[in-house]
């Protein structure tokens, strides 16, 4: 209820629903459903879990049951607002920032692909979003972390509304990079520019408040 009442709050919206959510055995969860065992959590129009992320403690490095509960319900809202329409990086990245909202999240792979001016690009996530992000460990954090490093900085200068709005052109077939521009007057080379400084600039300031 408390991720559901932010996010409708934030964006703004109402969810349809009520949106279910089901709790399976492992051996189904990962089994039946061929879910990846790297996974926490799914959203298909429902919100599915594996028992023991709800009645244990989370594997190191993984989310909490809290954190899953809001990356998934935000999933939910992109799907709904962007009528079906969100690549996988617009999904992983809005229930990134979400998430975030009552956990932090991991950034070292961005770190590392920063430090090598490797990033990938709004049309590198795009264009390999099907198979990007789901070989290794590595480029799975560098897939998540990029996406949610691009909706942060989304919101960081254009708000809610402005991540709103970028729902609302995709739902109205847009490609992400045509609606990033709608919504930043940008165009996908002078985002990068200015994403790579500011995605730069704010991880060596984590950083340094971590140490």
């Amino acid at each position: 209820q408390a991720a559901q009442a932010f996010v409708e709050r934030r964006l703004p919206c109402r969810l349809e629903g009520p949106i279910s959510v089901l709790v399976y055995d492992p051996e189904v969860f990962y089994g039946s459903l061929h879910v990846p065992t790297e996974v926490a959590g799914l959203f298909d129009g429902k919100i599915r879990l594996p028992a023991t992320h709800v009645t244990q403690e989370p594997k190191a490095g993984w989310p909490s049951f809290k954190a899953v509960i809001w990356h998934e319900l935000a999933h939910a809202a992109v799907h709904q607002l962007a009528h079906g329409a969100a690549p996988r990086w617009v999904h992983e990245g809005v229930a990134q920032v979400v998430q975030e909202q009552v956990e932090p999240i991991p950034t070292e792979a961005l770190r590392i692909v920063l430090r090598q001016r490797e990033a990938p690009s709004i049309a590198h996530l795009e264009g390999r979003s099907t198979e990007f992000g789901q070989t290794t460990p590595i480029e799975a954090g560098v897939f998540y972390q990029s996406a949610w490093a691009h909706v942060a900085y989304l919101l960081e200068h254009r708000g809610w509304t402005g991540l709103r709005r970028l729902l609302d052109e995709l739902g109205a077939g847009r490609a992400s990079t045509e609606a990033l521009q709608q919504v930043t007057a940008l165009d996908e080379d002078a985002w990068m520019r200015q994403w790579r400084r500011w995605a730069q600039e704010r991880l060596e300031e984590s950083t340094t408040s971590e140490e």
